[in-house]
């Protein structure tokens, strides 16, 4: 099983409980639990270079598995749950987002 989330924001966003009202918001579209453990991949859309990959991913790794946790696709945060992380960075200048794929 795979779920897709697009989360039409820029990251970093700039308050913490940002990351997880829209995460909440995409999340509670599917209500399914995937098969555990799962590996999560991110497709972080950056407005630009000047934009360092590490923080965009560390932001989005901490606050979009928090909110998985907290509307129930994920049970918790242990590595019995999550496997890996696969992270790609694209540019997109007039629409900065995150494509969150659960596999």
């Amino acid at each position: 099983m795979s779920l897709e989330l697009l989360i039409d924001k820029s990251f970093p966003l700039k308050d913490n409980n940002e990351y997880i009202d829209v995460v909440v918001d995409v999340a509670r579209q599917f209500g399914v639990i995937p098969e555990l453990p799962v590996v999560i991949e991110f497709d972080f859309y950056c407005r630009s270079v000047a934009e360092f990959p590490h923080l965009v991913s560390a932001d989005g790794h901490k606050w979009i598995v928090s909110a998985l946790v907290a509307v129930g696709m994920l049970p918790d945060r242990r590595w019995s749950r999550i496997s890996g992380f696969v992270d790609r960075f694209f540019i997109d200048e007039k629409n900065p987002h995150v494509v969150v794929r659960i596999v």
